[in-house]
């Protein structure tokens, strides 16, 4: 209960301003309309209704049954207009305006109510109407018993000339009952009380009024504010993208006044933003699962891509990563003002090189070097003065290969790639055209939404297209958050949970580095002693893994370990070394409990995992046996010229292949 309190209170401080403006206009709408309005006088006639002598229950209640006859009666035609001969200023049309009759409840009274706007006025037709109306009533019913008493007298003169005693006597009787209600019908309708000028106007005064508009036009703000933020499902904080939408928050930004870009000084200077995209970089680092390439979009085109791609990728070329940074919004790019580089060179005229590259491919580090920038492990390519139209340059056979050149793990330099990561600052999601193209050169996703712009089923609706497009949304970023922003408070007890982490797939890429580097999210193999206790293949590999993985296969004999790389791990820990001159075995991830795989290499291909739906178990997409070095590639790759590395065409073939068709190994086998 507490809880709900706080929240109210939280609620009205935020709508306060709205609150206090609806709460003056109304108050001063009520009082204008209170001085403005033409003042009303009612005065009201009470009129005795008494037609039985008796004072015992039955008489009672008939008067008072008689009283709500009469009121229907007292403002027909015929009272009215005989009012308006003693009010002659007036006409039946304003009389039946102003005249309403009614019996007093619990009384044998009728009030006889006349509003005007003149007091002496409103006095005068409430008594008119009401002596016209006890008048007419003693007319008729004086007439109506005098007709019967004429009768009455009539036969008993003719009884008397025929000698019935017995027939006059009877007549004589009644004719004496109605002689008596002749005379009772005068005390029957009185005036009870009569009309005065009234002193005052009639209703509430213009302070009352003023008062009751304050008092009740406060609480229709207040419960208009809680409506508001009940109705309020926008996106605002990471608490929204969990619990509304679903997703993987990776963070927030803080919203800064001012028109110009966020540079790294500013930022740096900045306590606030700083920690706010620190907060920002490590949750990516600890969702990033080995991506070669990063498309970095926004919801709209001026949500802050740019800003929040390149302090992200500062962030991870600090944390030991190898980060080219592209400018891919050719249409407005910004990138190159935040580093203070130069623009006329870029993405827009740079592909031409790649021709050169292809001949020439021990170039391609110097080619990135004229991209450096003062932060270590960081590259920029800006998107240059364009001379062909962005749609043209981005789907391009050039850029592609340019990417796959630049994240392929090569024999030289120890097999490492020229960059670990590609991060494309792309335009918003309103320029499909342009993200479709991105999307389809990269692993992943990054979304970034401006707080309280976006509603949930915006998200939802860019996660599924990014999904399409084979860059699965690895997380969302708000850009922008206002310190008035909360979370969504009237979500269901059933939808605070934790949004599921989607499995994001291995590297598009990945069949282009060597074997000894090859590593899946869902198998890893590691260097594990293998005399800790007799346990035989058999054994280990009937028991069933957590997650449906495979059992775990052991070297037949020892065999040297390869050395790994020195390229850094994904959340910037340096890799474990493998143990030489030991067995070594692969091993499901839910049997490993190290915070960075080791890589070596095995006698076997490691089949990539892959989660169907939402179900626990997983399924092999596919067995590459390309990934493992072998003793004949080995012996080819030491022949002049090497073994060749599949081509890009080929390898996005192999990991997609054509519906109906089955793929390369599976057609090999058959």
């Amino acid at each position: 209960m507490q809880m709900y309190i706080r929240h109210f209170l939280w609620v009205l401080r935020r709508y306060l301003l709205l609150i206090i403006v609806g709460v003056v206009v109304c108050t001063v709408l009520t009082g204008m309309v209170s001085v403005v309005k033409t003042p009303k006088y009612e005065a009201v006639a009470m009129v005795q209704v008494s037609m039985a002598n008796g004072d015992n229950t039955n008489d009672v209640f008939s008067n008072q049954a008689q009283a709500v006859n009469f009121a229907l009666k007292m403002t027909t035609t015929d009272v009215l207009k005989a009012a308006t001969q003693k009010v002659p200023t007036v006409s039946v049309e304003d009389l039946r305006e102003s005249i309403t009759a009614a019996p007093v409840d619990g009384t044998q009274l009728i009030g006889v109510h006349a509003t005007t706007s003149n007091a002496q006025l409103s006095a005068d037709e409430a008594n008119a109407v009401a002596n016209a109306f006890i008048e007419y009533e003693k007319t008729k019913e004086t007439q109506r018993l005098q007709a019967i008493l004429d009768k009455l007298r009539s036969q008993i003169v003719t009884a008397q000339h025929e000698g019935d005693q017995t027939g006059m006597t009877s007549l004589q009787d009644t004719y004496s009952n109605v002689q008596t209600q002749l005379t009772l019908l005068d005390g029957g309708l009185f005036l009870q009380d009569q009309a005065l000028p009234p002193t005052a106007p009639n209703g509430t005064s213009l302070v009352v009024n003023a008062a009751l508009g304050f008092a009740l036009s406060l609480i229709v703000m207040c419960v208009l504010a809680i409506l508001l933020d009940w109705v309020d499902v926008s996106v605002k904080t990471p608490e929204d993208v969990t619990q509304l939408a679903r997703l993987e928050a990776l963070g927030s930004v803080p919203l800064r006044k001012g028109s110009s870009l966020l540079t790294p000084s500013t930022i740096a200077s900045d306590e606030e933003l700083d920690e706010a995209f620190t907060v920002v970089s490590a949750s990516f680092q600890a969702l990033y699962n080995g991506q070669r390439s990063l498309i970095v979009t926004g919801m709209r085109s001026r949500d802050g891509v740019t800003v929040i791609a390149s302090q992200l990728a500062t962030s991870l070329a600090q944390s030991g990563l190898r980060v080219l940074l592209i400018d891919a919004n050719l249409r407005r790019p910004k990138l190159h003002q935040i580093f203070q580089a130069n623009n006329s060179r870029g993405l827009s005229t740079v592909l031409p090189d790649v021709y050169a590259l292809k001949k020439q491919r021990s170039q391609l580090p110097a080619w990135l070097g004229q991209w450096k920038t003062p932060t270590p492990n960081l590259w920029l390519l800006p998107a240059g003065v364009a001379s062909v139209p962005p749609l043209t340059v981005l789907r391009s056979m050039e850029l592609r290969k340019l990417v796959e050149w630049l994240v392929q793990d090569t024999n030289d330099q120890g097999g490492a790639s020229a960059v670990d990561l590609v991060i494309f600052d792309a335009p918003g999601l309103d320029e499909q055209a342009d993200v479709s193209t991105l999307a389809a050169l990269c692993d992943s996703s990054l979304l970034v939404v401006e707080a309280g712009k976006v509603r949930k089923e915006g998200l939802k609706t860019a996660q599924a297209l990014l999904q399409r497009l084979s860059a699965p949304l690895m997380g969302v970023v708000i850009n922008r958050q206002k310190e008035t922003h909360y979370p969504y408070f009237y979500t269901g007890q059933e939808q605070q949970v934790e949004a599921p982490v989607e499995v994001t797939p291995a590297s598009k890429y990945a069949l282009l580095r060597p074997a000894e580097e090859v590593v899946t999210p869902q198998a890893v193999s590691i260097s594990a002693p293998m005399h800790s206790s007799p346990r035989t293949v058999s054994q280990a590999s009937s028991t069933p893994s957590s997650q449906n993985m495979p059992p775990a296969s052991v070297s037949p004999a020892p065999r040297p370990v390869a050395s790994v790389p020195s390229t850094p791990s994904s959340h910037g820990i340096p890799p474990v070394p493998a143990t030489p001159d030991l067995p070594t075995a692969q091993l499901p991830v839910s049997e490993i409990n190290t915070p960075s795989p080791a890589v070596v290499r095995t006698s076997t291909p490691i089949p990539e995992m892959r989660k169907s739906g939402s179900s626990p178990s997983y399924e092999p997409v596919e067995e590459r046996a390309s990934q493992v070095e072998r003793p004949a590639q080995r012996a080819a790759a030491s022949r002049p010229g090497g073994w060749k590395t599949p081509s890009f065409k080929k390898v996005m073939e192999e990991n997609n292949p054509r519906p109906g068709s089955e793929p390369p190994h599976q057609q090999s086998r058959n």
